[in-house]
């Protein structure tokens, strides 16, 4: 479908919600966020061709109601892993898949935050991703991020 995901990473306040909002606006792109797929999931169960390892997954996917939000049928996410190479990228690309095809789009995309820690996995996966790293004026980020750390000792740094 389309032509790879897309992936939006960056630290906060650098401009990502932004981003994904415009990107959401185009008829054919839908970019989700806080599904944390990548960091609360990738390699945590053990390899997925063992049935139990992604009977664990799913549990701890479908656990999460941002990734629910994806796909809630349990069976059609097994039925469609088991036809294929059972990666973790490739589980998460059926997630997104059926949530892109449940809103009318072509191509898929993820927000997430520390998003560059997971760049060789994301390109082993997905080939043709796009990967895009928004980086903020570090001045204007340290305003932005000290305002809204106001009597919060530490939060700054």
């Amino acid at each position: 479908m389309g032509d790879g995901p897309i992936f939006i990473g960056g630290l906060s306040y650098s401009g990502k919600t932004q981003l994904r909002l415009m990107l959401n606006a185009h008829p054919n792109i839908v970019i989700t966020r806080r599904t944390y797929i990548w960091p609360r999931h990738y390699n945590r169960y053990g390899p997925l061709d063992r049935d139990e390892n992604l009977a664990a997954a799913l549990d701890a996917m479908l656990a999460n109601p941002n990734i629910r939000a994806l796909m809630s049928n349990r069976q059609r996410i097994e039925t469609e892993f088991r036809a294929g190479p059972r990666t973790y990228a490739r589980l998460f690309d059926i997630f997104h898949t059926n949530h892109l095809q449940a809103v009318g789009k072509r191509r898929w995309g993820d927000q997430l935050g520390r998003a560059e820690r997971f760049a060789q996995p994301i390109f082993t996966g997905f080939p043709n991703a796009r990967f895009i790293h928004m980086v903020r004026n570090p001045r204007d980020r340290f305003s932005v991020t000290r305002a809204m750390s106001r009597g919060r000792r530490g939060k700054l740094g």
